[in-house]
């Protein structure tokens, strides 16, 4: 008995019927709004399921996560449920119409917590990450946060009916946590009170960007980069010393045999280190 055959099964059936249940795309989500714009386009033109299904690899990265998370709300929750005049709502759902937007934006708040006072603070996401990402935030702090957690929590904060946002972060493999704080003033994104190159204005922005491109069934620029070797996307590789790394929209985008077919067939041998800003074969160019 290969008790690895069983749970891999398991996983993979679970995602099988996730995307049998997964309805046509017809609103904006918050975990794309400064993400790359040529996914969303594709994740809005295309029938479901007409992605590249997640692997393995990908489907048990989910789940760690998911089971992290379910236990991090449970704790958050009975802590704030136990306070006189403190209202706890878990899974909090929201669709927004948004001026300038054909389609509306949908939110899911993990925990929202309401004090006596009207104010709410909510305890939206918790990233469990490991590896450099975590190292950096670490040596960064605040403003080592990447943008498309930014994003995420803009459309919290302007649409979600919320005051301030705690971002937290766990590293999986040493343990390392932080949290930061998020809020909105005059639309400017602020964390830990130092004001960000984000607004509400950056998603808006980006989305009708897409909506543009719908209309006019033009097909979006890239705003990531995937590093190819040998006729595959893989996480990087090193030349001459220097290393070339895919950003992690393009590693585990569904749609990325579409987007990237034609440079996987030009480079099915050797890598396409060109392509990368300020490389040296560009530069020979």
């Amino acid at each position: 008995m290969n008790i690895w055959d069983i749970v891999d099964s398991a996983l993979l059936e679970e995602e099988k019927a996730s995307q049998a249940e997964r309805g046509q795309k017809d609103h904006w989500w918050p975990s794309e709004a400064l993400g790359c714009r040529r996914r969303s386009y594709y994740d809005w033109i295309l029938p479901k399921g007409s992605g590249r299904p997640m692997d393995l690899k990908g489907l048990y990265r989910t789940k760690a996560g998911n089971v992290l998370h379910e236990w991090f709300f449970q704790k958050i929750a009975a802590y704030y449920a136990k306070q006189e005049g403190v209202v706890v709502e878990e899974e909090v759902k929201s669709l927004t119409e948004i001026d300038g937007l054909k389609s509306p934006a949908s939110g899911r708040q993990d925990v929202r917590i309401t004090f006596p006072d009207g104010r709410s603070i909510v305890v939206i996401d918790l990233k469990t990450t490991f590896g450099q990402n975590i190292r950096s935030i670490k040596q960064q702090g605040w403003q080592g946060l990447k943008p498309h957690y930014l994003g995420q929590m803009i459309c919290y904060l302007a649409w979600g009916n919320c005051d301030e946002v705690i971002l937290a972060f766990l590293g999986r493999d040493d343990q390392y946590r932080i949290q930061f704080s998020l809020t909105l003033k005059d639309e400017w994104l602020y964390i830990d009170g130092h004001k960000t190159n984000y607004a509400v204005s950056s998603v808006v922005d980006r989305w009708q960007s897409v909506e543009r491109s719908i209309e006019a069934d033009q097909l979006p620029e890239r705003d990531f980069m995937a590093a190819i070797r040998d006729g595959k996307i893989v996480d990087k590789f090193q030349r001459q010393k220097v290393e070339y790394k895919s950003d992690f929209q393009c590693l585990w985008c569904p749609h990325q045999d579409r987007c990237w077919g034609p440079e996987l067939e030009k480079y099915e041998t050797g890598t396409n280190r060109e392509m990368y800003p300020g490389s040296d074969q560009q530069a020979a160019c």
